[in-house]
């Protein structure tokens, strides 16, 4: 009897907005194929919408409280040391780990947060995070033509200034290649192995969108008359990533449910806002009073700063002072910038890590320099910064900045969720929170220099087709992330943990006799998955390369 597959292309942060002016003149065939068969909608991200947290929950179906991660880097446990997390990190079963419990094997390829890659019923190509020169692949030891199909991989390429500059077309054609190479090494593997899940991520639209968005928006900072006369960059990079995906569903067979998802959504990025600045204007951060901090105050409040000199750099085309104020073994360069390494612990009362900007308190009997008490003085402080962020306002604009701002217990549960950041700001469109350790200017809003798009919590898409789905053009409500590994196990037929977060999207399976999915569910006690121990901790040359990577995704400056 033939078994069900389910085969998963993921679209890092891809919207309809980039893609529904085109779908209708026949530009993406292949996705208009799976729009017309099948069922779409658009998945709502987890808080915050950042790929290293949001993928992760698609792979658990849990909140970020369950799985540990909420950032690249974050805050360390009990302490106001930042780390950055890898796949070491997830302590909790991922949907490889549930499906091959039930002997069910899977191919995965380029997905966020699996590097180091661990052993799996199957094959696992590592995706984001992977350093240059790691064995990025799992088992180690495979057959002669698995390895022959994995010698092919590229690992992605990240970086901004790095890659970007001002040659957007050098720039599209690289992320195409490895796109291709990504495509091609998927197509090898689900021709040689068995496998009942299949799950490959495009991770190169989030890259592209993030730079490329100026092109298409006149209102970005970054706009320029003369992209005036040039073709929407978007049109030519989808129709390539719209072919592969239709090589991959071609590969498919009738028993085979196809899933093209986004983890989060896009859109414009006109300022970001430095909530470190913002929290330092209303006293909650505090500096150490030393010579060489007044030093770095004193530079900062005059607009003198690394990464002013780094954008100089690049306006005057200096190769090589641009290339000095981005390497990160100018260790000098790094004491020189003012960062949260500088404060006075004892007097900071909150402070904000992060790519998105999450806030933390610093809170007495949890942090080791805890100053603010538990109960009343906690509540009332997080109460004050929520005020303060509502009325944050755009001097060029008038309007405010900030949509809505989430205390910890109304987004997390579970284990993690006393290191969860203890307040988190949701932009306005446009606009970036940010919780750089390193204070890059003395503003608290500052225009890009650099992206021209950033994430968002909805609009990502979801589009479910092929064996056991319903053919309904009428789009269906927004769904969580956390909702597809449900989903898939039940399409898999394999028991769905009681302990996920996330939901089976039934209104996009099949009901009738001849095609039906009945979800099954089992009891785990996650407890035991906590307290497991970590075998093979990351080398220090893994974490340099960890950080390094994430500077080029363009989240943090580079001032180590």
């Amino acid at each position: 009897m033939p078994k069900n597959r389910v085969l998963i292309i993921g679209l890092d942060g891809v919207t309809y907005e980039i893609l529904e002016p085109y779908l209708n003149q026949g530009l993406y065939p292949s996705l208009k194929r799976l729009l017309d068969t099948g069922i779409h909608g658009t998945v709502t991200a987890t808080i915050p919408p950042m790929s290293s947290s949001t993928w992760t929950s698609i792979q658990t179906g849990v909140n970020p409280g369950k799985h540990g991660i909420f950032d690249y880097m974050q805050r360390k446990p009990k302490a106001t040391e930042f780390e950055y997390k890898n796949a070491k990190s997830i302590r909790i079963p991922v949907l490889w780990d549930l499906i091959g419990k039930y002997g069910k094997k899977s191919c995965i390829v380029n997905v966020m947060m699996t590097y180091p890659p661990k052993d799996i019923n199957g094959v696992i190509i590592s995706g984001g995070l992977t350093p240059e020169k790691a064995r990025f692949y799992s088992p180690e030891t495979i057959s002669p033509e698995i390895k022959e199909i994995i010698d092919r991989y590229i690992i992605t390429p990240y970086g901004g200034y790095d890659f970007f500059r001002d040659n957007y077309t050098d720039y599209i054609e690289r992320y195409i290649r490895v796109a291709e190479k990504q495509k091609d090494v998927t197509l090898g593997l689900m021709r040689k192995v068995d496998w009942d899940l299949c799950m490959v991520l495009f991770s190169c639209t989030d890259g592209v969108q993030h730079m490329v968005w100026k092109f298409i928006d006149k209102r970005s900072p970054l706009w320029k008359e003369s992209y005036s006369g040039i073709e929407n960059p978007f049109v030519a990079f989808y129709k390539k990533i719209d072919s592969f995906i239709g090589e991959l569903v071609n590969q498919c067979d009738k028993h085979t449910t196809i899933i093209v998802c986004a983890d989060h959504g896009f859109g414009p990025f006109y300022a970001r806002i430095n909530l470190n600045n913002f929290l330092q204007k209303h006293h909650y951060l505090a500096f150490r009073k030393t010579y060489l901090i007044g030093i770095k105050q004193l530079m900062l409040k005059h607009n003198i700063s690394l990464v002013r000199a780094r954008r100089i750099a690049h306006k005057l085309r200096i190769t090589k002072l641009k290339q000095r104020f981005r390497d990160e073994k100018q260790k000098t360069l790094g004491r020189a910038a003012l960062s949260l390494y500088d404060l006075d612990m004892t007097n900071t009362k909150a402070y904000a890590v992060g790519t998105y900007g999450q806030i933390y308190i610093n809170l007495k009997g949890r942090d080791p320099s805890g100053i603010v008490m538990p109960g009343r003085e906690y509540e009332r402080l997080r109460d004050e910064i929520i005020l303060h962020l509502m009325n944050l306002k755009d001097p060029a604009t008038g309007k405010t900045v900030i949509k809505e701002v989430k205390k910890k217990e109304e987004l997390y549960s579970g284990f993690y969720s006393d290191n969860a950041p203890d307040l988190v700001a949701i932009p306005e469109r446009g606009y970036s929170p940010n919780g750089s350790i390193f204070f890059t200017s003395g503003n608290i809003l500052e225009t890009t220099d650099y992206a021209s798009a950033t994430h968002e919590v909805e609009s990502g898409i979801c589009i479910l087709a092929g064996n056991n789905i319903k053919s309904n053009q009428n789009p269906f409500s927004p769904v969580s992330i956390m909702d597809i590994c449900p989903t898939v196990l039940a399409l898999l037929s394999v028991p769905i943990p009681d302990y996920l977060d996330g939901s089976v999207i039934g209104v996009a399976l099949t009901d009738s006799k001849e095609k039906s999915v009945e979800p099954v569910y089992e009891h785990i006690d996650i407890g035991g998955f906590y307290t497991a121990t970590d075998e093979k901790p990351l080398s220090q040359e893994e974490i340099k390369a960890s950080e390094k990577i994430i500077e080029n995704l363009g989240y943090l400056p580079k001032q180590k």
